[in-house]
């Protein structure tokens, strides 16, 4: 007879997962994404506004294992991000040089 496989209660969970949106208040993300930024200042899309806000290209569900590579996190000004999340834009990385740029999908 199979012993039926629990799941884990939350609390039992490692404190941060990668796809968890927890990771949004960590130290971690805010010092990247202020480095992002700062590297970064024009937003990646629209190539006109001030980048305020940092958007994961690939999701945390899609590659956790990207939560925190600067390759995987663009650059955006808010307009450009709110589009993106209602689905309006999608986004894609395509390599220029040793800078990658993020592109129209």
């Amino acid at each position: 007879m199979a012993v039926p496989k629990l799941r884990p209660r939350r609390a039992q969970l490692p404190k941060l997962l990668p796809s968890d949106d927890r990771i949004y208040s960590t130290r971690r993300w805010s010092e990247l994404a202020r480095s992002i930024k700062r590297q970064r200042p024009i937003c990646e899309h629209c190539g006109e506004a001030v980048a305020e806000e940092c958007h994961h290209i690939m999701t945390l569900l899609q590659a956790p294992h990207l939560a925190f590579e600067p390759s995987n996190i663009a650059s955006l000004c808010r307009s450009c991000h709110h589009d993106i999340h209602k689905g309006r834009v999608t986004l894609e990385r395509k390599p220029r040089g040793d800078e990658p740029r993020v592109l129209l999908g």
